[in-house]
């Protein structure tokens, strides 16, 4: 029977990769455990992929402190051997912080993200008489837009099985209004950040921009300024300590 290894990377993404999508931050690991030499496990089927999972996908834009992906290996191998030999091979705003071996029949659950975003000093006193409005309001609602497209399609006349679109996508928009006041924790500032705790449920949870517009903070993103996550806690780890706001 084949020996399987299963690692809990922890890593950091930071710089030009925040721009980096899901699929292409799981192309670049895979590139880097090919560099690195090795021994994935792959996925069965006819495209098989790196058996590899991200624990919480991160939106674009988003600076990641605290990011987590497990991937499995074949064969037996240290949490030494998987650190050293990814992080020779790390892409520059890739940073691996640390991999430690896992059941490999476990799976990283994610239950609580923390998120920081900077409060220009002259903007915290209306954002503090905000919060304070809201921490008196039941409900926190807001507008969920998602961009969906549509169009015709057709069998590909080389293959015959495979559709290719007849017409281009036509962009649709679905915007529905969500109550986040159940998913977000705590917000508080320090050292001239608005933190936020957003709870991870298997219902969902909110997006940090929605914080934001709710905070009426979201215009500063339009100026440059960064979210951060930086801490996603899991189900089966320590008691992640949040502030008291």
């Amino acid at each position: 029977m084949t020996t399987r290894t299963k690692a809990r990377i922890r890593f950091r993404k930071t710089g030009d990769l925040r721009f980096f999508s899901h699929q292409d931050l799981a192309r670049l690991f895979e590139r880097m455990l090919r560099r690195a030499g090795l021994p994935f496990r792959l996925s069965e089927g006819f495209h098989p992929m790196p058996r590899m999972a991200f624990a919480s996908a991160l939106g674009l834009g988003i600076v990641g402190l605290d990011e987590v992906v497990e991937i499995e290996f074949t064969g037996s191998l240290s949490a030494e051997q998987i650190h050293q030999r990814l992080a020779e091979q790390a892409h520059p705003g890739l940073e691996i912080v640390s991999v430690r071996l896992v059941d490999p029949r476990q799976s990283a659950r994610p239950i609580r993200a923390v998120y920081r975003f900077p409060v220009p000093e002259k903007f915290l006193s209306q954002v503090a008489q905000r919060i304070s409005q809201l921490q008196q309001q039941p409900q926190w609602w807001v507008e969920r837009v998602r961009i969906l497209e549509r169009g015709a399609h057709r069998p590909d006349p080389a293959t015959g099985d495979i559709e290719v679109p007849l017409v281009a996508p036509i962009p649709r928009r679905q915007v529905r209004s969500l109550d986040i006041r159940p998913w977000v924790e705590r917000l508080w500032f320090e050292a001239g950040y608005l933190y936020f705790a957003c709870a991870i449920t298997p219902q969902g949870s909110t997006r940090p921009e929605e914080v934001l517009r709710l905070l009426d903070l979201d215009s500063l993103l339009d100026e440059g300024f960064i979210i951060e996550r930086v801490s996603l806690q899991l189900a089966d780890e320590p008691s992640l300590e949040v502030p008291a706001p």
